[in-house]
């Protein structure tokens, strides 16, 4: 049974990355296509991105390494021997 339960969960699990990773790959194609298309519209776009790109970067830096580590803390407690009795 607990086998099962398992399959289960991990089926479920990577039904939501594959989606997770689609929708990440449709957000990073458009993104990269306004990026593109401001560019084209005039260079003095690309200043304004990379001024916006710093700032937003430094903003997300701390939830994503805030994530990062409470994903490495599940990672960990799953390899650990005995987690599953």
């Amino acid at each position: 049974m607990l086998d099962k339960k398992l399959r289960n969960f991990l089926i479920s699990a990577f039904e939501h990355l594959e989606q997770q990773s689609s929708a990440i790959h449709s957000a990073l194609t458009e993104v990269a296509a306004v990026r593109n298309a401001l560019i084209e519209l005039g260079p003095e776009y690309e200043h304004v991105l990379a001024r916006h790109r710093v700032v937003l970067t430094k903003e997300a830096k701390a939830e994503l390494d805030t994530e990062v580590r409470e994903y490495s803390s599940i990672i960990q407690q799953l390899r650990a021997p005995g987690n599953f009795v």
